[in-house]
């Protein structure tokens, strides 16, 4: 079970020219909220970088809503 404020990170592989792995940290933002009319939403923001956190890729905050599915994307 996740928590308001949780944030848990993981790995994964990119392969381009070569196979790199990134870290990718998800912080759940908001838990059963309502937006634009529709309740029981969920807000994540998402990160990935290098291997070590000193270069990011992306920076995320997503919004989903049961029977929409994502209904907004942030980027930062």
């Amino acid at each position: 079970m996740w928590k308001e404020g949780e944030s848990k990170p993981f790995t994964y592989k990119v392969w381009d020219t070569s196979v790199t792995e990134r870290l990718a940290t998800i912080t759940i933002q908001r838990i059963d909220f309502s937006y634009q009319g529709t309740p029981h939403c969920l807000e994540v923001y998402w990160t990935a970088a290098d291997r070590t956190g000193r270069k990011t890729y992306d920076r995320h905050t997503y919004i989903y809503c049961p029977g929409k599915s994502m209904v907004s994307q942030i980027q930062h």
